[in-house]
């Protein structure tokens, strides 16, 4: 995953990170998916992203049009996705797809935090 400045103050708050596990479960079950996290949590970032990585590859693998309605759910953009899988990587899908995912509800938990105080 290519760093990304959006995560640093999340994987240096317990608060804000707890709320992207919380985020990103509501957005899964609303698009009729399931990502628990069950104990052990996730304690940092990469924990997570490897969890999401196995969730898309689940999703992919059993019903490809859930990951369109997770990234419609999730907010992002049609045109994000399509310019993620076309950049040469050498990561794979779900790593891509896990990644984009990461950083959009990322970005979520950081602007409710913002503009709720």
């Amino acid at each position: 995953m290519k760093e990304n400045n959006s995560l640093q103050p999340i994987s240096e708050s317990v608060l804000l990170f707890n709320k992207l596990l919380e985020q990103i479960n509501k957005d899964f079950q609303m698009a009729g998916l399931d990502i628990v996290y069950l104990p052990p949590l996730p304690t940092s970032i990469s924990d997570c992203l490897v969890r999401l990585q196995e969730a898309v590859r689940e999703a992919n693998k059993n019903n490809p049009g859930l990951i369109k309605a997770l990234m419609y759910r999730i907010d992002v953009s049609e045109r994000k996705v399509i310019d993620t899988l076309a950049e040469p990587q050498e990561e794979t899908f779900e790593e891509r797809v896990a990644s984009v995912i990461l950083q959009r509800e990322a970005q979520k938990v950081l602007l409710k935090n913002t503009y709720s105080k």
